[in-house]
């Protein structure tokens, strides 16, 4: 991408990906799809306020209960706290997704 800096980290592939997300398109067989930016829906609420919001209608045991989460907590690495709330923010993305875009199904990852 040319908009990236010769280091070329995930990160900034992701924001220069992110700048142009909100675009329609067809597949193939002539479906229509979107692609958004989730910081449509979070730019205006700090981490903060999401979790006081949106965090306190996850439980912590269901969460530990995650095949994803009991692998990484047994590796030798363990598992961060960003690590294990992005099962929030991902959660939360489908919600607006489904709310605002009718999204039914969310493909990708294996979280």
């Amino acid at each position: 991408n040319s908009n990236n800096n010769s280091n070329n980290s995930d990160n900034n592939t992701m924001n220069s990906c992110n700048r142009n997300s909100n675009r329609n398109g067809n597949d193939f067989n002539g479906n229509t799809f979107s692609i958004v930016n989730n910081n449509d829906w979070y730019a205006d609420r700090s981490v903060i306020e999401f979790f006081a919001d949106i965090g306190r209608h996850f439980r912590i045991g269901s969460m530990l209960g995650k095949d994803s989460v009991k692998s990484r907590l047994a590796s030798q690495d363990g598992m961060s706290f960003t690590e294990f709330s992005y099962q929030v923010f991902q959660s939360y993305d489908f919600l607006h997704l489904h709310e605002h875009f009718g999204c039914d199904v969310q493909i990708g990852g294996s979280d």
